[in-house]
């Protein structure tokens, strides 16, 4: 029996083959330290799973999200800001131009003169190219597939212009608000992560994990939206934490008990379920606790540029990427370059490079034999001076150093 074809999230046959689509679910694997995102597509066949990210070490798609990972286009004049590819994907979708009278459909206007196919299949690429390189977005996705599902019904002509102008309000408003709190709050997460786990480190403070916790705490004390579950989702859809505080962007969905703890104590109910992902916010709740618990912060290498995890107590400064077309990583690369430079920085190895290289072109020209025994006899005398110096008191050296400048040029000569 012929095994399921694969889903293609990103085809608008899709949307036709299945009935509804899953909130996203973000799961880990505390033993192998992997994390995945995935959905369900439902029809009345079953169910057919989707990973938008899968066995990929735990955090990497929060910090490639928020700009601290490899595709770190803060840095990189030719990369994209994820958020500037939510807005191209989203303005494929119809805009609603008035909320509060959804019978108008004046939304539906935006289709006249074109194909609703051809529009959605725009709206389509630039979601593949969103959720491809930031997974961890693929919580929008089911706002996407409610919203591209009621049109093709409309396209298909199973469904009138005017129920599908009614159906349509809810997960349109749904996908408009959410797309638009992930761009307005992205910022503010970014600068948050940045004072606490970055910042730090760069002017020479350590923060033990627990001092971070508290400051995370306060934060969450201080901007959480109190009350049940309608007051929150009231919260979201009005928008009015811009109106409270500027910086209460991360508190959408914050947990009962509001901290950091409360994500860490209730890991272990979703270790092996997954949890729902349904905001931007809640997301970055998440992998801030992880980074907590773990004890870990946030560094940019000092050689590449780039952002890595490591532990808070550490020292390190460069990360284990391989550097640029070099065998080693950006550690062993600068402990191999540092070795070189103490190398160089003694005065009398200076000297004999110098020295070298002056024998060497004249090698290369002609003027002296490639077995000239002028190559051992200046290692000897290298290696005479160089116990020389080391044995004199520091007074003294210098006049060690220019009797082997000296010796140098009569040996060359």
């Amino acid at each position: 029996m012929p095994g399921k074809k694969r889903i293609n999230p990103y085809k608008l046959e899709t949307f036709r083959q299945y009935d509804e689509c899953s909130i996203v679910y973000y799961l880990t694997d505390e033993k192998n330290h992997t994390e995945a995102m995935f959905c369900d597509f439902t029809n009345s066949s079953g169910n057919q799973r989707y990973y938008f990210s899968k066995n990929a070490p735990i955090t990497s798609n929060w910090m490639e999200l928020f700009g601290y990972g490899e595709a770190d286009w803060i840095d990189s004049s030719e990369s994209v800001n994820p958020m500037e590819l939510l807005h191209d994907a989203v303005l494929y979708v119809p805009k609603i131009k008035s909320l509060d009278d959804p019978e108008n459909g004046s939304y539906m206007k935006e289709f006249k003169g074109e194909s609703i196919e051809e529009t959605l299949n725009s709206c389509l690429y630039y979601l593949n190219a969103l959720l491809g390189a930031y997974p961890a977005l693929s919580f929008l996705y089911p706002g996407f597939f409610g919203v591209i599902k009621e049109l093709l019904l409309f396209s298909d002509g199973k469904k009138s212009q005017k129920q599908v102008i009614k159906d349509l309000y809810n997960p349109l408003l749904y996908l408009s608000y959410n797309a638009g709190a992930a761009v307005e709050y992205y910022d503010r997460i970014r600068t948050y992560v940045y004072d606490v786990f970055i910042m730090p480190f760069e002017k020479n403070i350590m923060l033990a994990p627990d001092k971070v916790a508290e400051h995370y705490k306060n934060y969450c004390n201080l901007y959480y939206n109190e009350g049940d579950e309608a007051s929150i989702k009231r919260d979201f859809f009005s928008n009015s934490t811009s109106e409270r505080s500027p910086n209460a962007g991360m508190i959408e969905q914050a947990p009962a008990d509001p901290g950091w703890e409360s994500y860490i104590e209730t890991r272990n109910s979703y270790d092996t379920e997954g949890i729902g992902i349904y905001t931007l916010n809640q997301f970055a709740h998440i992998g801030i606790a992880q980074l907590i618990r773990d004890g870990r912060s946030i560094r940019k290498c000092k050689l590449c540029g780039k952002y890595f995890k490591v532990k808070y107590s550490s020292s390190q400064e460069y990360c284990t990427r391989i550097y640029k077309d070099s065998k080693f990583a950006c550690n062993e690369y600068m402990s191999r370059r540092s070795a070189k430079d103490r190398f160089f920085e003694h005065p009398i190895h200076a000297e004999y490079n110098k020295a070298y290289n002056r024998l060497y072109a004249r090698i290369r020209r002609g003027k002296v034999p490639k077995d000239t025994p002028l190559t051992a006899k200046l290692k000897e005398l290298h290696d005479q001076y160089y116990e020389r110096y080391e044995h004199t008191h520091k007074k003294d050296r210098e006049a060690v150093w220019k009797e082997y400048i000296e010796k140098n040029k009569e040996l060359l000569a």
